[in-house]
């Protein structure tokens, strides 16, 4: 009588084994044995989907570090950002270049089996600027900006479009240009 291992399935199960043996290696049927036994199998665990991000909101272009967390041996993983856009590393980083709210998903795999975790509007991108929250640079951001300035309220960081560390007169002035579309971009 010969056997074959077969490595179990993701999860395991309950099968039926069915045995023939017949006496002397013979064929003949009529002396033979036959039996069955129920065998209950632990299988290997499946991969399970998991990931972090360094942030999950900000003005665009936003750029994101997500981290793989997943468990298993991962053999494969496949990644959509959300806006048209996917890969394969462990650990990517794609930049969000318009505003919304995008879905992340992560699908992971081994030989057998995969896994994918979901997360509806994971990252919510806004319109650099818009410190009201409508979508907008609108002229209550200008003058938002204009009082982070000369100390009416607290100052958000975010407010420095020129890029040298403090909410200044020129931030005043450049979301004032942006606003009347003397410039194109923050």
């Amino acid at each position: 009588m010969g056997y074959r291992y077969l490595r179990p399935p993701p999860g395991g199960g309950t099968y039926t084994i069915y045995a023939v043996a017949t006496p002397n290696a013979r064929d003949d049927l009529a002396d033979a044995v036959y039996g069955t036994a129920s065998v209950t199998l632990r299988g290997e665990p499946g991969p399970t989907a998991g990931f972090t991000a360094n942030t999950t909101a900000g003005p665009a272009p936003l750029a994101v570090r997500f981290t793989d967390a997943s468990t298993g041996e991962i053999t494969a993983r496949s990644w959509s950002f959300g806006d048209g856009n996917t890969s394969s590393e462990r650990d990517p980083v794609h930049t969000y270049r318009a505003p919304g709210n995008y879905t992340v998903n992560l699908t992971v795999s081994t030989g057998s089996s995969s896994d994918t975790l979901s997360q509806p509007g994971y990252i919510t991108v806004t319109v650099k600027g818009d410190f009201g929250g409508d979508g907008e640079v609108d002229i209550g951001d200008v003058s938002r900006v204009a009082y982070m300035v000369v100390g009416k309220t607290a100052v958000d960081p975010a407010a420095d479009f020129n890029g040298n560390g403090a909410v200044d007169i020129g931030d005043a002035a450049k979301i004032a240009y942006y606003f009347v579309e003397k410039i194109e971009a923050l």
